[in-house]
């Protein structure tokens, strides 16, 4: 009664769990950065269909403009500027399009700095407990050595008593 045994299980455990968490460390942080480049990947097609647009715009004011100034005001003249106003009125709504789907397709990628701070916290909070584990072991083992050492002196007083040195 009294006596305090940590199983050999449970040490190898402890052990194991030590050791791991250094190794699970490095590969959330690789796991991070991996996905820190796709999302940069990602804004920058982001930015680059963004400026497509603009420039797209841009264009589509410019052509508009100079036809306005070289064609003659004809019933042809006002067809085809009409025609190139809604063809590229078409391109510029595709292009708006697939900026929101891409936006949209990607959003979980563009929360990802949410993501690696979770993580982060995630990992603080297991050091933290791991600290916590090794004061527990370091106290409960001192236990255990003053009770084996306490076993040993009844043992040496029970022999005594019995007659035996």
């Amino acid at each position: 009664m009294g006596d305090f045994v940590i199983s050999p299980y449970v040490a190898v455990g402890v052990v194991l769990v030590i050791l791991a968490m250094p190794f699970i460390l490095v590969f959330f942080i690789a796991k991070a950065l991996r996905e820190k480049r796709k999302r940069l990947s990602l804004e920058q097609a982001i930015q680059d269909l963004a400026t497509k647009l603009m420039d797209t715009q841009s264009m589509a004011e410019d052509v508009s403009s100079a036809a306005r100034t070289k064609l003659v005001d004809t019933p042809a003249a006002t067809e085809r500027i009409v025609a190139l106003g809604r063809s590229l009125e078409a391109e510029r709504l595709n292009l708006t399009t697939r900026l929101k789907a891409m936006e949209e397709r990607f959003k979980p990628v563009l929360d990802l700095e949410a993501e690696c701070n979770s993580i982060k916290a995630q990992i603080e909070d297991w050091k933290t407990k791991l600290v916590e584990l090794r004061a527990s072991y370091a106290d409960k083992k001192a236990v255990f050595d003053r009770l084996k050492g306490g076993r040993r002196f009844r043992r040496e007083i029970s022999f005594r008593g019995n007659g035996r040195i």
